[in-house]
């Protein structure tokens, strides 16, 4: 998911659209993630739940990575 969205735009979003977040699961990028899993052979036999958990878990974190980004960025210009 780091090569397909940006923090910033990840942050806007949650999967269900808790706590006044857009909503990820109706996009179609969600669609073609689940789809990108299950055509890896070790993972055709995913549950829904074990391809959330992780993208999630990744989505909730996403304004504290550019956070800490940004972060390390002014400290590394001082």
């Amino acid at each position: 998911m780091t090569k397909l969205f940006h923090n910033n735009l990840l942050a806007q979003f949650s999967y269900a659209g808790q706590k006044k977040k857009k909503i990820f699961s109706i996009l179609n990028s969600c669609s073609i993630i689940f789809a990108s899993v299950r055509s890896v052979q070790a993972h055709r036999n995913c549950t829904d739940l074990e391809i959330l958990k992780p993208m999630k878990f990744f989505m909730a974190n996403a304004k504290f990575r550019e956070e800490k980004k940004n972060q390390n960025n002014n400290n590394s210009s001082n």
